[in-house]
């Protein structure tokens, strides 16, 4: 009498087959099928789970003006109170693809500082920050605005939850202050585990 086989959300690396003149029963043939339909359950449940993505923009593209969006004025990284992203339903093993462009300032010849993105896992709970040395960029020459973009950054999640994603800037010498402007493209892409 057939038996009814849901799948298990798994993918077997490897599985056995019946050898060659090997007398067929149920035991032999069943571990093949059941591997394809375990591969099966977990090809469709990734399919149904498509990336999500985040954004955060703020267009003042007619602002001759360049307002500020945040500034940096102490020795140590302070985040921003404006760009950050919370992703939520973040699993282990999910990626998240973070891009950022904005004009940015120097404030003063003298004035050297960086700004850099940061991951706060399961924030709401256990608030594990990871702060990106990879998406960091120094500013220190003084010009009245130059672009400052990061994309590529690919971080993967290690503790499930809501995970918020900022940018936090220090100025590391001088008495003027690193500031972020203009018009602002933040986008955090999460595209689940494979």
């Amino acid at each position: 009498m057939p038996t009814s086989y849901a799948g298990a959300n798994v993918f077997p690396a490897s599985f056995d087959i019946p050898a060659d003149g090997e007398f067929g029963s149920a035991a032999s043939v069943n571990v093949a099928i059941e591997a394809l339909g375990d591969r099966t359950v977990y090809l469709q449940n990734r399919a149904n789970a498509p990336a999500m993505i985040y954004t955060l923009k703020l267009d003042n593209a007619s602002d001759s003006t360049y307002p500020t969006i945040d500034a940096f004025n102490t020795g140590s990284y302070v985040e921003s109170t404006f760009v950050k992203i919370d992703v939520p339903g973040c699993a282990v093993g999910d990626h998240l693809l973070i891009e950022y462009s904005s004009q940015a300032t120097v404030s003063s010849p003298v004035t050297v500082g960086s700004i850099r993105f940061y991951v706060r896992q399961d924030f709401a709970g256990t608030n594990q920050k990871t702060s990106l040395q990879y998406l960091k960029k120094y500013l220190d020459t003084f010009v009245a605005f130059t672009d400052f973009a990061i994309a590529g950054g690919d971080f993967t999640i290690t503790v499930a939850g809501t995970a918020r994603v900022g940018a936090e800037g220090i100025r590391t010498s001088g008495s003027g202050g690193l500031s972020l402007n203009g018009a602002m493209m933040f986008r955090v892409i999460r595209v689940p585990a494979a």
